[in-house]
Parts: C-alpha cells; sequence; structure tokens
C-alpha cells in the first residue's frame, strides 16, 4: 500500500484553486491526496497551470477516463488508505459521494448526493415535508405536450425551465403561460429529449446564501449576497454581479432562518452548501441549492467579510468525518463594517483579448479588493449570457446598493478590451492576442505528465 501513514484525501479533476488549498490544508494535518483525472484532453491542458498538483502532497495520480467507479474505489481500496472524499466543485460531489459509500466513508450519504444534483427531486421531495419550507410549484418536462399539461394545472401563470442537472446559471428560460408558442418551442428544440425542470417564477429580489452543516445538521449561514442582474445578449436576468447584505437589512432574518429550514429538511450532513433563493411578498422562495462550495472563487472572498473565516478548513474538517462542531469565528460586526461587491465583466463580442486598457487604474482604486476573474491577453470573448460567460470578475469594497452601482459602472467604463488601437497597430496586438492561443493548443499536443499514470 502506498501514500501517507496518516492516510489520503481523494480530489477529482483537482485543476482549480480550491482544490489545491484543500490539498495544502489536507497536507497541514499529515494527509496528502490521491487525485483522479476524468478527462485527458482537460488534464494535459489545465494540470500546468498548478504545480503542487506534482508536489510532494500528491502521493498518487490517475488517469481514469472511462473507468467505473467500482473499478476506481476497488483501487484505492487496495492501494490506498482513502480517510475522505473532498468534492471542490459541482460536478465532482456525486461520484466522489459515490466513492465515498463503496469505501465505507462517513460523509457517504446515499440518495440525499443524489438529490442534490436532480433539482426535480431535491424540490419534490422538500415539498413532501411535513410542516417544510415554502417551496414553489414545479414539474419535470422534456417535450411541448410535457409543458402544456402542466401548464394546464394553473400553477404555471409564469414559468422558468432549465436543465436538471445544470449549474452556473445556464441555459435558463422564462416564460408566460400565454406567451410566444415559437419562443418555447425553439427553447425547447435547442435541448431536445434533455430533461428539464419546469417551475413557477418567483418574483422579487433573488439571493445566494454560502454556509455549512455540521454533522448533526445544525446550519450555519456564512454569508449573505444579493445578485445584480440585466438583461443582456437576448438573456433574462443575467448576473453582472453581487452584493454582499447586512445583517441590518430587512430580510436578512428571514432569509437565513429560511435557509436553515431548507437543509435541516434536506437531510444534508457535513457538507459546505451554497443555496439561492428570491424573496417577494409571501417570503423566501428557493430556486436551487448545490451540496458544495460557492464557486467564482467566493470561498476565497467570503472569509474577508468576517475577518476570521476559514470556509475551506471547516468544510475539511466534516469531510474527514470530525463529529465535533468546529468553530468557524464568525464576526457578524465586522461583517458589517466590511460590504464586499463584485463587478462581472460584459463582452457583447465573440474573439479574442487582445488588448487591455485601464487595469492599473482599476488595481490602484481605494475600493478594489482582488480580481477573482483577472482578464488576461488571449483570453476567448463570448457575449455574456450565464456565469461562465464573462471576460473579468473585480472584488470590491462597497457602503451601500448605491455605491456598488456607482463603483460598476465606474469599472465597466474604465476597464476596456480590446478598444484603443487603430489601423496597423490594432492588427499587431490582435495578431500577438493569439500567442496564448496557440501556447495551449501546443500544450494539448504534449505528452500527459508522468506523474499520472493510467488506473490499473
Amino acid at each position: 500500500m502506498s501514500g501517507s501513514s496518516a492516510g489520503e484525501i481523494l480530489l477529482q479533476d483537482p485543476y482549480h484553486p480550491y482544490a489545491v488549498r484543500f490539498l495544502e490544508l489536507a497536507g497541514g494535518r499529515g494527509l496528502r491526496a490521491v487525485c483522479l483525472y476524468t478527462d485527458a484532453a482537460d488534464m494535459v491542458r489545465n494540470i500546468r497551470k498548478f504545480p503542487a498538483l506534482a508536489g510532494p502532497l500528491v502521493s498518487a495520480s490517475y488517469l481514469v477516463e472511462g473507468r467505473s467507479l467500482e473499478d476506481m474505489a476497488a483501487h484505492l481500496r487496495g492501494h490506498h488508505s482513502i480517510q475522505a472524499v473532498v468534492p471542490h466543485m459541482e460536478p465532482t460531489v456525486l461520484p466522489l459521494g459515490r466513492i465515498a459509500e463503496l469505501l465505507d466513508l462517513p460523509w457517504a450519504q446515499p440518495g440525499v448526493l443524489e438529490r442534490f444534483r436532480d433539482k426535480f427531486a431535491l424540490k419534490s421531495y422538500l415539498r413532501s415535508v411535513p410542516d417544510g419550507p415554502r417551496i414553489n410549484s414545479i414539474a419535470s418536462v422534456t417535450t411541448g405536450d410535457d409543458v402544456r399539461r402542466a401548464i394546464a394545472t394553473g400553477d404555471f401563470a409564469r414559468f422558468v425551465l432549465k436543465p436538471n442537472d445544470g449549474f452556473g446559471n445556464t441555459t435558463i428560460g422564462f416564460f408566460d403561460a400565454d406567451g410566444d408558442p415559437a419562443e418555447l418551442e425553439r427553447y425547447l428544440s435547442d435541448r431536445a429529449g434533455a430533461r428539464l425542470l419546469m417551475e413557477e417564477y418567483i418574483g422579487g429580489e433573488e439571493y445566494f446564501v454560502d454556509g455549512q452543516v455540521d454533522a448533526d445538521g445544525e446550519v450555519e449561514s456564512f454569508a449573505v449576497w444579493k445578485y445584480r442582474r440585466r438583461d443582456l445578449n437576448g438573456r433574462r436576468a443575467v448576473s453582472v454581479g453581487d452584493i454582499a447584505v447586512p445583517t441590518t437589512d430587512p430580510d436578512f432574518g428571514a432569509i437565513v432562518d429560511y435557509t436553515a429550514r431548507v437543509m435541516q429538511a434536506s437531510g444534508l450532513r457535513s457538507s459546505p452548501f451554497h443555496l439561492e433563493l428570491k424573496v417577494d411578498d409571501a417570503g423566501p422562495c428557493l430556486i436551487e441549492v448545490g451540496a458544495r462550495l460557492v464557486g467564482g472563487d467566493l470561498a476565497e472572498f467570503d472569509p474577508l467579510l468576517h475577518g476570521s473565516l476559514d470556509m475551506m478548513a471547516v468544510a475539511l474538517h466534516y469531510y474527514l468525518g470530525e463529529t465535533g462542531h468546529l468553530e468557524s469565528n464568525l464576526d457578524w460586526e465586522h461583517y458589517d463594517r466590511n460590504r464586499l461587491g463584485t463587478v462581472n465583466g460584459i463582452s457583447t463580442t465573440t474573439g479574442l483579448v487582445y488588448e487591455i486598457d485601464g487595469l492599473d487604474e482599476v488595481e490602484a482604486r481605494p475600493d478594489f479588493v482582488a480580481w477573482a476573474q483577472r482578464p488576461r491577453i488571449g483570453a476567448r470573448l463570448t457575449p455574456t449570457v450565464d456565469l461562465l460567460n464573462r471576460p473579468w470578475r473585480a472584488v470590491v469594497r462597497v457602503g451601500s446598493d448605491a455605491d456598488y452601482d456607482r463603483i460598476a459602472s465606474e469599472l465597466h467604463a474604465g476597464l476596456r478590451l480590446n478598444d484603443s488601437s487603430t489601423g496597423a497597430r490594432r492588427l499587431v496586438r490582435r495578431g500577438l492576442g493569439y500567442g496564448p492561443l496557440v501556447r495551449s493548443r501546443l500544450e494539448r499536443m504534449r505528452r500527459p505528465p508522468t506523474f499520472v499514470v493510467p488506473l490499473p
């Protein structure tokens, strides 16, 4: 048996800052990591961006493309001492949860984790809980006939359609029961055969809550954020940023209380969560929830609100099967004094970034905190229609909603992509912008690193 005498954690496709941070935290506990790579092309393209994945904290790295979870678990059982699975992002939750079950690890939660990757199943379950939280009307649909049958119930005067297993607020459609049938058919034809969640539209402001459920099912919310949305590029309600909600906000207490009710009713244990909800005249109502850390690198920035919180250390504590409650060191006075916002860049075109103007000026601003996604030469530009298609994302310090709106406007005006040069200079810069793309394609042609071996 190889690995660490103290045991190992299991990571899947760990070319992500969260995974590297978990690697380091586990190393501080005397644990090393086993890394599984599920896609050879993605691995070759991304792994060298994170040198720690080839470092001493990793005991073994396996290419498992095409292999079953049962095969993986059998090999891990015979050659390693896996103490915990650590799902760092949404696509890893379900497979690592299944491996935890096969290895008899404490984090295994059969049935529960599956619901969290099935939006209809989770909301159906929550609607069935006696005296459970408010949940809007839902239906599982694939075809236009399915949608029309749901409309006939009278529960869907306005409704939303989204992929049942999606994430990142992608490919969401908004419709009226008496709206243009052709618009609905276009949406369905683009996703022919896909299982979709149809849900009653809820008005009001949209928020998200990041937090942790401990081993006993106690729920702790770390931060409440309010989405800032605009209609962009032919899509409705595209996220253009977020602003932290202070505890003095009239809806803060109701949001936190409702979040606790949802998470307790869900049955999830020992997991971070990222929950989205809206608040209308009837109060909070769930939009969706993930059994994972918040994305967009906010797990690195939520802690700045409290000044003493380490969300990832808290998450690892419970992933490792610890049953004692870990103090999260929340400081709500600090939270209210240090409000943050995120401002998303917006693209209306396609192409590559070949020049960036205003970067130094943005970074010199007194309200600038950090980049959650720094703009870079050679990055692809696509029209911003969801959280996955933005050219940059800045974290800023704000005093109020109006303050946020002013800062966001100034950042959008001051940070300019492909805007300043003309003529021959523009042609030269555009040509140089292809350098990172060429390097990326050459990178894909390289052989997989020797420290990653196929699963026997």
